[in-house]
């Protein structure tokens, strides 16, 4: 019996995507980007409120001001530097997941196919696709969750900047 997952390339990389929101307690995706989002929002947001700590503050010479422009960044810091590690804790996870997941497909269907598989492929072959090519593959979920809080942090740049 042929795994309709394993047919097609597309459908090949969906599948651990697919089966990680089953496995784990909690679905990771979701939890990955909203991490990646808060992450990367921080890290704009630390910008446009410096400038405005330092227009408040310094410029009006609202000591007051300055002040809590400062307590602000350092909320800000503390909510970015979280949010990192929560966003790397769980893009290792389910690039660890995917990679493992795909490299357990290229084994049983190594193993389903037996010696069909060494007339068209030499074992060195078979080997590099577990140990490199599934590596590489599951990176794409660790980039996926980057990725995400880009996008939208180039909406928020471009809100900010039509906003001031």
């Amino acid at each position: 019996m042929v795994n309709q997952a394993t047919v097609m390339p597309a459908s090949t990389a969906a599948w651990p995507r697919a089966s990680q929101k089953w496995d784990l307690p909690v679905p990771e995706g979701p939890q990955i980007d909203r991490f990646s989002l808060r992450c990367t929002h921080s890290n704009v947001r630390r910008a446009s409120w410096v400038g405005r700590g330092i227009e408040d503050g310094v410029v009006n010479g609202d000591a007051g001001a300055l002040t809590t422009w400062a307590l602000i960044l350092l909320g800000l810091g503390i909510v970015q530097g979280a949010a990192g590690v929560f966003r790397h804790r769980f893009a290792v996870q389910n690039w660890l997941q995917a990679a493992f997941l795909l490299s357990q497909i290229v084994g049983h269907h190594a193993a389903r196919t037996g010696p069909a598989i060494r007339a068209r492929h030499s074992t060195g072959e078979v080997v590099a696709t577990v140990s490199n090519d599934a590596l590489r593959a599951g990176g794409a979920f660790d980039i996926i969750a980057r990725a995400a809080g880009a996008i939208v942090s180039y909406g928020v740049v471009a809100a900010i900047l039509l906003w001031i």
